[in-house]
């Protein structure tokens, strides 16, 4: 079985680095019908058919690893998913043929499951063989990245075309601080995906969980 460049599975979370993407991919997770992005948990999840709360409790895993730890940064990966990243296609454009994992082909071949990638720089590069994948755009994140001693590149939002993509959709990041706005927020997300919206207490708790540990692993002095 060859990888399907053609899936409309996958779903591409456009943000510079340290801008929170990978909690708005554990906050989509959530569905029974969206994938986290490590291996062994996507394997599971499609195996087990989990459901919204047994999907919340592998959503939770990263921050109750932070808190664990309590001074390092934890979290799933592309790599981690399908053994390879869009700064390998950046590279070379058929990286992902080289060196992909097997479940990455069996997901480009099915029908049911999301599955999510990110993508770290400004241009539309990496993922252009894939043309019915969907994007999900950051947005108003600055916030995030300095309380982890990082600025965004002014590069990266004057260079950002969203006319690149045309199955797209922006999320405000700065709406996480409000309760109502962030769940109507990633509830248009959700409709984006053509999925229903998951628990408004699931989502919160992991949102919680998120600004608790915002910190964590990117402090002076703090290992990464």
């Amino acid at each position: 079985m060859d990888i399907n460049f053609q899936t409309d599975k996958l779903v591409i979370i456009k943000y510079p680095t340290l801008a929170g993407g990978k909690f708005l991919s554990l906050c989509l997770a959530i569905h029974p019908d969206i994938l986290h992005q490590d291996q062994w948990m996507a394997k599971t999840k499609m195996q087990k058919d989990f459901d919204q709360k047994k999907s919340l409790e592998m959503s939770k895993i990263p921050f109750s690893k932070k808190l664990k730890d309590g001074n390092t940064h934890y979290e799933f990966g592309c790599w981690q998913l399908a053994g390879f990243g869009a700064t390998a296609l950046t590279v070379d454009i058929k990286a992902d043929e080289k060196t992909a994992n097997e479940l990455w082909t069996e997901l480009t071949n099915q029908n049911r499951y999301h599955f999510c990638m990110v993508e770290h720089t400004d241009e539309a590069i990496a993922w252009t063989r894939y043309p019915n994948r969907k994007t999900i755009i950051l947005r108003n994140f600055e916030w995030i990245m300095e309380k982890r001693n990082k600025k965004c590149s002014e590069v990266w939002y004057n260079n950002l075309k969203e006319e690149n993509y045309k199955n797209r959709i922006n999320f405000d990041m700065s709406l996480l601080q409000n309760d109502k706005a962030f769940l109507q927020e990633i509830e248009q997300v959700f409709d984006f995906l053509g999925l229903d919206k998951v628990e408004d207490l699931y989502l919160l708790e992991l949102r919680n969980s998120f600004l608790e540990t915002l910190t964590i692993g990117f402090n002076i002095g703090e290992k990464l």
